[in-house]
């Protein structure tokens, strides 16, 4: 919300919580003076302001796209666990067992995966018939 005389340019506040159902059912804050933001209800700033114009403003709030490394933390299962390893595929750049990038897995690694993993490896070293 804005208060000013004809554009809203004199002070501002943001809608924190709904406490009612009326219009002036909100807390609000501010930044108050220096070194503390302000909490009150969006009646008493009203009061406080009285004489100027109330602009309520929507300012949509977009997330950022997932960046690259989100996407790879949120890989889960066995062969993300792997190329994450092993350094392959989409995390080869990072690096083999890059902690910034490591994918959706449980922290402590079951002996089940550890088996499956040294099969992988050794049919990889095969030759294909």
């Amino acid at each position: 919300m804005v208060f000013g005389y004809r554009y809203g340019e004199h002070h501002a506040c943001m809608l924190w919580e709904k406490t009612g159902s009326g219009a002036y059912d909100w807390n609000v804050w501010n930044h108050g003076t220096a070194g503390q933001p302000q909490k009150r209800t969006l009646l008493q700033e009203v009061r406080s302001h009285a004489g100027m114009a109330v602009t309520c403003c929507r300012i949509p709030v977009v997330d950022p796209p997932p960046t690259p490394q989100d996407k790879l933390r949120a890989m889960t299962g066995f062969y993300a666990w792997v190329a994450w390893r092993l350094g392959e595929g989409p995390f080869k750049k990072y690096g083999k067992r890059n902690p910034k990038v490591r994918p959706n897995v449980p922290k402590i690694i079951s002996p089940a995966w550890w088996t499956r993993l040294a099969r992988f490896q050794l049919n990889r070293k095969k030759a294909n018939s």
